[in-house]
């Protein structure tokens, strides 16, 4: 959540959301402590920045919850949910940010994502 999006998400949402899904942590961990509604939940389940993001005050004031998740503890679990999230992904219901570079321009990809300049997924194109 950066570029305005915290103050975007705060406006649309109003009151707050029930439960945050944070898969980044750091700063932009921090920052989305700032949209949960009173009692709230965020499921902590990534670290994309590295960092683990740091307790908020915002998080005690709104009398919310953290909690760590990975599926990698259950792989029954996630066996069972893998055909109902590719069917998702295939309606369009849920979408997954991706920057597609040409495999010639890999050390470009590599530079992108260890300077933090992406979001979501980097993919290599391979043209065959």
């Amino acid at each position: 959540m950066n570029d305005g999006k915290v103050e975007d998400a705060r406006r649309i949402i109003g009151q707050g959301v029930d439960v945050v899904m944070e898969t980044v942590g750091g700063e932009i961990g921090l920052q989305s402590f700032g949209t949960i509604a009173m009692g709230g939940q965020i499921v902590v389940y990534g670290m994309a920045s590295g960092k683990l993001p740091r307790l908020s005050e915002q998080l005690i004031h709104k009398q919310g919850t953290l909690k760590g998740y990975t599926l990698y503890n259950d792989m029954g679990l996630l066996q069972s949910a893998l055909p109902h999230m590719l069917g998702w992904l295939a309606e369009g219901r849920i979408q997954v940010d991706t920057q597609v570079f040409p495999l010639a321009e890999a050390a470009a990809a590599h530079h992108a994502i260890e300077s933090r300049a992406t979001q979501g997924k980097v993919v290599l194109a391979v043209k065959g």
